[in-house]
């Protein structure tokens, strides 16, 4: 990212601007800088404190760092989560299908209206060692 000075004067306000911190750039060159100035979403400036200073005059809201960092947005596309909080239910350490199938019955008539349900942990052993009625109801639900 390429530091942006002047050109301000084409914004009457500027949405946010973050001051007084690291400002993690991200770009080929490592750029770390102190301020960062946004608008519509978009960043308009990355720099100093003092070459942000004249947006700083025309921003909504000003957040200052106090020295702490601020980095990219970081979004993970694919997670491994095991904390059972997530899921509706979890069967990690249950290894017999009559068990499984009543748990997820019983969640199913307690929520009826939920529209999508989340489960984790069913062991693919376990749908082996069951009968095939069994695995047809499990797969069913």
């Amino acid at each position: 990212m390429q530091r942006r000075q002047g050109g301000y004067g084409r914004y009457k306000k500027v949405d946010l601007y973050f001051e007084n911190g690291t400002v993690y750039t991200a770009n080929n060159e490592n750029t770390v800088a102190q301020c960062l100035a946004v608008k519509d979403g978009k960043i308009l400036f990355v720099g100093s404190n003092d070459e942000g200073a004249s947006y700083r005059k025309i921003a909504k809201e000003i957040i200052d760092l106090k020295g702490g960092m601020l980095l990219p947005g970081f979004i993970d596309g694919h997670i491994h989560t095991i904390t059972p909080a997530f899921f509706d239910f979890t069967h990690f350490t249950d290894t017999n299908a009559d068990l499984i199938l009543q748990s997820i019955t019983q969640y199913l008539a307690a929520h009826p209206h939920q529209e999508v349900y989340y489960g984790y942990g069913l062991s693919i052993l376990v749908l082996f060692f069951c009968s095939t009625s069994q695995t047809e109801l499990i797969i069913k639900e």
